[in-house]
């Protein structure tokens, strides 16, 4: 029989998860707010904290909701929607100025967050497959949950979910969805939406913002501090944020490693520009150095290469806007742009994943 612990959580750390102590040992609990009383159990001990499950909420919070999905709790894409929309903008500004204090030694606060829609949001997702069940992975091991609604999803993802397409031989899929239609990976279509009155292009396979309805405040953001006439933009996609600001600019340069997107890039972007299919790390290294007044840079969340950061560190770009999915990486990259040359003029957080402490 489990042994059950009566606590009271502390606070909310990075990743959502509550914390508080057992004998003095810190705890994890998933699905908490501050002040709750909950009755818990051990699932995991560390050497230096436990890792908990919640059983029972005894005090509830006055931010505590009923969760708007059936399956919270079970399914891994969400772990804050039972708290208010308030209270996770709120942690999640709490969660940036702790990383950056913590992993970038970065004192920065009343960082301003920009909300989203809190639900149907998302347009881009991986669904899981096996023979019977299509859906989601449960919040642990390789289990696959069916689905057949997503709160968090727009409608042409939902619409995918209740089709009766049949993607075999592949036991994870990218679906990309737009107000009422979808598109899978598998199918490689060219895609076509407007955002902020402009056309842009990509392919269904391609990697693309997976909120794009808050795409238009992103792009008033990054036009308030691009400055001169030479972009670089690192990590550049398909070219989403040259297109957001290339009427700022005479000359765009941009890389990435994926070679597919420069049919898309030829099309999101009017302005004149070069691209170039090669690796950061590589770019970094070339001897013959582009002089750019603006650096655009938006990593995957592993962040940025100790060669790709002493490359920033050491530019004369007069303004380098990092762009970031995983605050951790981001401030411990920042700890090395900022040691010489730099220093940070703005810090804004985009809610792009609401109901998840992703940002």
């Amino acid at each position: 029989m489990k042994k059950l612990y009566t606590v009271t959580i502390e606070k909310l750390i990075p990743g959502g998860k509550g914390m508080c102590r057992i004998d003095g040992k810190v705890v994890f609990v998933p699905f908490v707010l501050p002040g709750e009383k909950v009755i818990i159990s051990i699932v995991e001990e560390k050497k230096n904290y436990s890792e908990a499950e919640l059983i029972e909420v005894l005090e509830e919070s006055t931010f505590r909701i009923k969760a708007p999905c059936p399956h919270y709790g079970i399914c891994g894409g969400c772990n804050m929607q039972h708290m208010d929309y308030e209270t996770q903008l709120k942690a999640k500004v709490d969660f940036a100025e702790n990383l950056l204090l913590r992993n970038g030694k970065i004192k920065y606060t009343n960082i301003e967050i920009v909300p989203s829609k809190p639900l149907n949001y998302r347009n881009r997702v991986q669904i899981h497959n096996d023979s019977e069940v299509r859906g989601f992975k449960k919040r642990s091991g390789s289990t696959i949950i069916s689905i057949d609604h997503c709160p968090i999803a727009v409608e042409g993802i939902n619409k995918y979910l209740i089709s009766d397409q049949i993607d075999m031989g592949k036991e994870r899929i990218a679906v990309f969805g737009y107000e009422n239609w979808y598109s899978t990976e598998l199918l490689e279509e060219n895609i076509q939406i407007s955002v902020n009155r402009k056309q842009l292009f990509f392919n269904s396979s391609l990697f693309f913002q997976s909120n794009v309805s808050i795409l238009p405040e992103l792009s008033a953001h990054l036009n308030r501090f691009v400055a001169g006439d030479i972009l670089l933009d690192l990590y550049c996609g398909v070219g989403l944020l040259s297109s957001m600001v290339e009427e700022k600019f005479k000359k765009i340069y941009a890389v990435e490693i994926n070679k597919h997107v420069e049919p898309y890039i030829g099309k999101n972007i009017k302005t004149a520009h070069e691209f170039f299919p090669v690796s950061l790390e590589k770019w970094c290294s070339n001897k013959k150095k582009i002089k750019a007044d603006t650096i655009i840079i938006d990593p995957p969340r592993t962040g940025l290469s100790k060669t790709v950061r002493h490359y920033l560190q050491k530019s004369k770009a007069e303004t380098i806007i990092y762009v970031s999915c995983d605050p951790a990486t981001m401030a411990r990259d920042l700890k090395d742009i900022l040691a010489d040359n730099y220093k940070m003029e703005d810090f804004k957080l985009f809610d792009f994943y609401p109901q998840t402490s992703h940002m």
